[in-house]
């Protein structure tokens, strides 16, 4: 996860440097377009590379924010799964224990 901030950082740099803007609004852009916010619909102050260099940096960062979401939310559902399947392990186990224990009487 650091990385990806650091990620945001030098983009938000680059994306200043290239595009002329204030690095604050920099990186606030790196932040909603790695977020895959955007937010380019409903905002008037929105950053629209002039540059082709700059479009690339958003590209990029495009990329990047769609890897890093995905990443996130894949880890969160791995998690709940595995918690999830803990308890259903659990239970199958008392269970085969018992049919053992009922054959076994039988």
């Amino acid at each position: 996860m650091d990385n990806g901030i650091l990620y945001m950082l030098y983009f938000s740099i680059a994306f200043s440097i290239i595009e002329h803007v204030p690095l604050n609004r920099a990186f606030w852009w790196a932040i909603t377009t790695a977020s895959t916010v955007g937010y380019g619909d409903i905002s008037t102050h929105t950053l629209v590379p002039h540059t082709m260099i700059g479009q690339f940096v958003v590209l990029v960062m495009i990329i990047i924010g769609v890897g890093m979401m995905g990443m996130v939310s894949s880890s969160l559902t791995t998690y709940f799964m595995r918690k999830n399947s803990v308890t259903t392990q659990s239970e199958t186990q008392k269970s085969l224990k018992l049919i053992l224990k009922k054959i076994k009487s039988t």
